[in-house]
């Protein structure tokens, strides 16, 4: 076997090596990212059944803070979407969402919101399109009923 080859065996075996090696991290990076996942629907799930959609959204900004945007954005996503769906409906939440097929007035409606809750990036317009669509599947804000009781005087008469 002459040199050339030898030299062109070898590029290509290094060339492959470096493959198999970045393949192997990125499927411990996608491993750790899928662990974080399952921890925030169960930490979502709990916040849930006691907080509003409010406090969802708020938690889920909050949980963005110090992490990279991919992975921020994957924990802080999948986070909203199950508290949302534990969650008790905030009056005025879904106020002015626009709907999905509407590109631009999702992008419109996303910066806004973002300016308003003092964050910015990708990160927030990715939280916020799943508040477009838990908004979309919910349908319009719940009226308080007039007659309606909070439900601890509900269990004390019952009593």
């Amino acid at each position: 076997m002459s040199k050339g080859w030898k030299i062109g065996l070898t590029i290509i075996a290094a060339i492959m090596l470096m493959m198999m090696l970045g393949a192997g991290a990125c499927f411990y990076y996608l491993s750790q990212i899928g662990e974080q996942v399952k921890e925030d629907q169960k930490a979502a799930e709990k916040l849930g059944e006691t907080a509003d959609e409010q406090a969802c959204l708020h938690e889920a900004m909050a949980r963005t803070e110090g992490k990279n945007a991919i992975s921020g954005t994957a924990s802080a996503t999948v986070f909203l979407t199950t508290c949302l769906r534990k969650s008790r409906p905030s009056i005025g939440f879904c106020d002015g969402v626009p709907a999905s097929e509407d590109r631009e007035a999702t992008r419109r409606w996303a910066e806004s919101k973002c300016k308003e809750l003092g964050k910015d990036g990708i990160t927030c317009g990715a939280i916020l399109g799943a508040v477009i669509g838990h908004c979309q599947n919910r349908g319009s804000d719940p009226l308080p009923s007039p007659t309606a009781k909070p439900e601890s005087n509900n269990k004390e008469k019952k009593k």
